[in-house]
């Protein structure tokens, strides 16, 4: 078995390769309409639209979710309710956050395979 080196090409070749993946395991999302929580997402970042206070507010429909309050609001500033672009902005913040989690990972002392792996499961694991 060959063993994989820590290298550039390394990282740059499991970047693709995630990038394939997600392709390949989310790229009919962007045909998807909105469902489930989306809807009060959106009501909430209506609200904040018109007066920014209400992100720090318990008065909301789905409070305590920082980040995505926040991705929700610019979302809604950039182009309303089309869910295609929040699909693709989700899929590709979810890429980053996996990369960013195999690096994580390798810098605290995992070995590069545990670190790569750990990250793809990241990637292909809708239930977190």
């Amino acid at each position: 078995m060959v063993a994989l080196r820590d290298t550039r090409t390394t990282w740059l070749a499991y970047a693709l390769v995630l990038a394939l993946l997600a392709v390949v395991a989310y790229g009919g999302l962007a045909s998807q309409a909105l469902d489930t929580d989306d809807f009060e997402y959106l009501r909430d970042a209506n609200a904040a639209n018109q007066d920014l206070s209400l992100l720090f507010s318990t008065d909301r429909e789905l409070p305590g979710r920082p980040i995505a309050e926040v991705v929700f609001l610019l979302g809604h500033k950039l182009w309303g309710q089309d869910p295609t672009p929040y699909h693709l902005l989700l899929v590709g913040l979810h890429l980053l956050t996996s990369l960013l989690l195999a690096q994580t990972f390798r810098r605290l002392g995992a070995h590069l395979e545990i670190s790569l792996v750990g990250g793809l499961l990241f990637l292909l694991n809708v239930a977190h």
